[in-house]
C-alpha cells in the first residue's frame, strides 16, 4: 500500500449494497427529471395550444357579437364607461354557442370559460389604445408609456 497516494489510503472501501443503493437512486433521480423535463415540455406545446385554440373558436362567437355592439352605439366609449359590458359581451348566448334551452347563467360553465379564454381577450380602438378586456402590455406600449 506503500505505492498508492496518500489521499487514497483514508478513502474507506464502500460496501456493495451502498453502492447498489447510489446507482439505484441515482437512476430514479435521472428518470424524475427526464418525466419532469418531458411533462413540461408537453404541457407547454400541447395543452398551450389547445387553449389558444379554444380562444380563437371563441371568438368566432364574440367577434359578430362585438361588430353588432360597435354598429348600435357608433363607437367603442360605451364599453369605457361600463366595464361590465363587455363581460356581457363575451357571455355565451343560448342558441349560439349553447343549446337553445340552456340558461348560461345556471349550472356548470361552458368548456371555453374553464379555460379562461374570455380572460384573455381584449379589444383596442383603431389608435391602438386599450378599450376593454385583456390589456396587454407589449413592447410598443411599454415606450408609448415611457415617452409620457
Amino acid at each position: 500500500m506503500r505505492f498508492l497516494p496518500s489521499w487514497r489510503r483514508r478513502v474507506p472501501r464502500t460496501s456493495l449494497s451502498v453502492r447498489i443503493f447510489l446507482a439505484v437512486f441515482g437512476t430514479g433521480i435521472l428518470v424524475a427529471a427526464l418525466v419532469g423535463m418531458a411533462t413540461h415540455w408537453n404541457f407547454s406545446r400541447e395543452f398551450l395550444g389547445y387553449l389558444n385554440d379554444v380562444a380563437a373558436e371563441r371568438m368566432a362567437y364574440v367577434g359578430p357579437r362585438l361588430e353588432r355592439a360597435y354598429a348600435d352605439h357608433g363607437s367603442w366609449d360605451f364599453l369605457r364607461e361600463e366595464p361590465r359590458r363587455w363581460f356581457h359581451l363575451l357571455r355565451p348566448v343560448a342558441g349560439e354557442e349553447l343549446p337553445a334551452d340552456a340558461n348560461p347563467l345556471q349550472g356548470v360553465p361552458p368548456t371555453s370559460d374553464l379555460t379562461g379564454a374570455s380572460l384573455r381577450l381584449g379589444v383596442v380602438d383603431s389608435q391602438n389604445q386599450w378599450v376593454a378586456g385583456f390589456r396587454y402590455q407589449g413592447s410598443s406600449q411599454k415606450t408609448e408609456n415611457k415617452a409620457r
